[in-house]
């Protein structure tokens, strides 16, 4: 498991350092299943073009869905050619994108950053 991903406040409370070996061999599974959930979803087709990072996928009603991209302050986003605003962009699980797709197919453009002027 990568250790660049941006943490949320479950997974800060999953490392309590008092806790029990049991539980925190619970955690990392609880965390591995998360990962593996959010980040190896097979719907998703990613490459990087132009240097950007680019996801594809089809879904078939607009709902929000959770990009296998970690989301960290200064990702800039287009979906489908329209620029997504800091409003439309959540945070989900194990810190990944959640935007709102559309019906059909689905293209966004990932790009991070990161500076005094991001």
């Amino acid at each position: 498991m990568t250790d660049y991903l941006p943490a949320t406040k479950q997974m800060i409370a999953w490392t309590n350092p008092a806790a029990s070996s049991n539980a925190k061999l619970d955690n990392v599974r609880k965390l591995a299943d998360i990962y593996t959930k959010v980040y190896l979803n097979t719907k998703f087709n990613k490459q990087v073009k132009h240097g950007h990072i680019v996801v594809t996928w089809h879904q078939n009603q607009a709902e929000p869905v959770t990009l296998p991209i970690a989301h960290y302050k200064g990702t800039r986003y287009v979906l489908n050619n329209q620029k997504l605003t800091a409003g439309q962009i959540k945070t989900g699980q194990a810190g990944a994108s959640v935007i709102n797709g559309q019906a059909g197919d689905n293209e966004v453009k990932i790009s991070y950053h990161f500076g005094i002027n991001s």
